[in-house]
């Protein structure tokens, strides 16, 4: 079985504009407190099997920055990486959805990717 999130982590970490960004500020769930921004945090939202044998899962990329423009950036290179991959075992991989939120109390920029990822599982009936 794969782990969807290394696999997030390792096509992240495997990009050069992504490290040119955020370094090696990509974390898992939830970010250290008082991370330098821009940083990226992976998400696990839902996942479940369906009868023909296909895990599908739904992540969150999430992207802070303090700079809007760094933001669109990172998204811009994160929807490239992503939009439309396969690689085995993954099946197919969707953009869901984006959404952009402001947060007035720490001035910093947000930019929420929801990955659709469809994975093919080894199953074997007894």
């Amino acid at each position: 079985m794969i782990n969807v999130a290394k696999f997030i982590y390792d096509e992240l970490k495997n990009s050069i504009w992504v490290e040119y960004y955020v370094e090696d500020r990509i974390f898992h769930v939830v970010a250290p407190v008082k991370t330098k921004y821009p940083l990226i945090t992976i998400t696990n939202v839902t996942s479940n099997i369906d009868l023909k044998g296909f895990r599908n899962e739904l992540w969150q990329v999430s992207v802070f920055s303090k700079n809007p423009d760094t933001n669109e950036e990172i998204k811009g290179v994160i929807i490239n990486k992503f939009f439309r991959l396969k690689k085995a075992p993954i099946k197919s991989v969707t953009i869901w959805q984006v959404v952009n939120r402001r947060n007035s109390t720490t001035w910093s920029f947000a930019t929420h990717i929801e990955l659709k990822i469809k994975i093919l599982e080894n199953m074997t009936l007894a």
